[in-house]
C-alpha cells in the first residue's frame, strides 16, 4: 500500500457540512469513513427524506479502499438497507467504481484478463498509472441520496468519457457471467433503473429499497 498525503472531502446533508480530511493512507481513511457507521464525529444527523451524504476522493485512495462494503454499512447503519438489497447495491457500486477508476480516470482499455498473460499486462500497467501524479490524483465522486422507497447512487470521474450509445442496450446472461469486461451487464440486473452521461462519465443507478 503506498503513502499519502491523501485528501478527501466528505460532505453531509441535511446541514451541508463539508469535511475536508487528509489521511496518510487508506486505513486511515477507513477509520474515517467507518464513523459513519459508529455515529462519530463525522456523522450527520438522522437523514430526512430524499438526503444523503458525498464522498469526493483521489483515484488512488479510491483504489485502496473497499468502497462498497463501507457504502453498504453505512447505509445498512443509518436508513435501515436490508441485507439482500445491500448485496445488490455493493456489488453494482463495487462494478461501477471498477469503470471509474480503472477505464475511466486512469485510461485503461478492456484487456483480456482471463489468461495469465493478460492479467499480468493488467497489474502491470494499473501500478504504473496509479502511480502517474496526474491520474492518480484525479476525483471520484460519489453521491448518494434516499427516499423512502428508493435509493440512488451516482458515480462521476474525470476521465475521457467514451461512446455510450450502445451501453446500455439489452444485456445477454453471457455479457453478466463473464469474468472481465462484465460491469455494465451486471450493473443493469442488479439496478432497476441505469443511467449514463456526460460521455459514460457519470452513472446513476437507482434501487428500490
Amino acid at each position: 500500500m503506498s503513502s499519502g498525503p491523501y485528501p478527501f472531502t466528505l460532505y453531509l446533508p441535511p446541514d451541508g457540512e463539508t469535511r475536508s480530511v487528509t489521511v496518510a493512507n487508506a486505513d486511515e481513511a477507513v477509520a474515517v469513513l467507518t464513523t459513519l457507521d459508529r455515529g462519530g464525529d463525522l456523522a450527520a444527523p438522522e437523514p430526512a427524506e430524499g438526503v444523503g451524504l458525498c464522498l469526493h476522493l483521489s483515484t488512488r485512495l479510491a483504489y485502496e479502499l473497499e468502497l462498497s462494503g463501507l457504502l453498504r454499512a453505512t447505509l445498512e447503519q443509518r436508513i435501515g438497507l436490508t441485507d439482500d438489497a445491500g448485496q445488490g447495491v455493493e456489488l453494482a457500486v463495487h462494478e461501477a467504481l471498477v469503470n471509474a477508476i480503472i477505464h475511466g480516470n486512469l485510461g485503461m482499455s478492456s484487456v483480456d484478463r482471463q489468461t495469465i498473460e493478460g492479467l499480468m499486462q493488467f497489474g502491470a500497467e494499473l501500478e504504473a498509472r496509479l502511480g502517474d501524479p496526474v491520474l492518480a490524483t484525479r476525483l471520484v465522486m460519489i453521491v448518494v441520496s434516499w427516499t423512502d422507497t428508493e435509493l440512488t447512487v451516482v458515480i462521476t470521474d474525470q476521465g475521457s468519457g467514451y461512446d455510450c450509445a450502445d451501453a446500455l442496450a439489452p444485456s445477454s446472461e453471457d455479457d453478466i457471467a463473464r469474468k472481465s469486461g462484465r460491469g455494465l451487464a451486471l450493473i443493469q440486473a442488479l439496478a432497476h433503473a441505469v443511467t449514463l452521461r456526460d460521455s459514460g462519465r457519470c452513472i446513476e443507478m437507482r434501487f428500490s429499497r
